[in-house]
């Protein structure tokens, strides 16, 4: 951290020189010869990103295309699972109708049994 002197702002890294930049970014005062090392350290930072940038793009399309075939597959699960639960309903009712037709049936032959009339 930069110290006042009479004056003056010391350099941000540790020495006695009075600074003579201000990095932009991080708003830190350097001496010149700091001041280079920092520069030269956030340009090699943006050459490396620059050089990595093809590489992230590429990274972030087979994301895309990854994330697009999740989502597919989440909505054909979906659709199945509906067909499913819709099969099933469907079964269910069959079943009920085919419950309660047999009860009504064996109740009309009871009751016909119990009147005496067929």
């Amino acid at each position: 951290m930069s110290i006042e002197q009479t004056g003056s702002v010391s350099c941000y890294l540790p020495c006695d020189t009075p600074s003579v930049a201000i990095g932009i970014v991080c708003n830190h005062h350097f001496c010149w010869d700091h001041f280079r090392e920092h520069r030269q350290t956030y340009e090699k930072y943006l050459d490396d990103a620059d050089n990595k940038q093809q590489p992230l793009s590429n990274c972030l399309v087979a994301y895309k295309n990854i994330e697009s075939k999740l989502r597919s597959t989440i909505d054909h699960w979906e659709s199945q699972a509906i067909d499913d639960i819709h099969r099933s309903a469907e079964n269910a009712r069959k079943t009920l109708a085919n419950h309660i037709e047999h009860c009504r049936s064996h109740f009309e032959e009871e009751s016909s049994t119990i009147t005496g009339s067929k």
